[in-house]
């Protein structure tokens, strides 16, 4: 998918780039999802692993995404990603239910390394709502 394929480009190069730079990877890779259209079939999304903050380094070119902290919602998941919609769902009612507002970004935070274990069942992504 052209997901698969951004995400296959992109992650390899921000962990070499971060290597380069002499930042600390922080964090498992993630998509910082902006919008998500099923009808249309369009995402608009940020793909990149956390890495030490430090605002006055570059990264060869790469774009640096700030996620400030907060409260959040998280729901574990376990499976391939093409089901990973359940979650999702399951986490919109919960926000619908008790009157909840995101305040940035959905985050997915793929915890699992599909191309060193291809158990699906053992994959591991876990998805943050950011909430106001």
């Amino acid at each position: 998918t052209q997901l698969d394929a951004l995400f296959n480009a992109t992650f390899p190069a921000v962990a070499q780039a971060a290597t380069k730079s002499g930042r600390a990877i922080t964090g498992h890779p993630s998509a910082l999802v902006f919008k998500w259209d099923t009808v249309a079939h369009h995402a608009d999304l940020f793909a990149g692993i956390p890495v030490q903050a430090d605002t006055a380094a570059s990264m060869d070119g790469l774009l640096l995404q700030t996620v400030a902290a907060g409260r959040a919602l998280m729901v574990p998941y376990h499976g391939n990603y093409d089901q990973s919609e359940k979650a999702h769902n399951a986490l919109g009612e919960m926000m619908k239910a008790h009157g909840l507002e995101l305040r940035d970004a959905v985050i997915e935070e793929y915890v699992t390394d599909p191309t060193t274990e291809p158990d699906t069942a053992k994959w591991l992504t876990n998805i943050y709502y950011p909430i106001k």
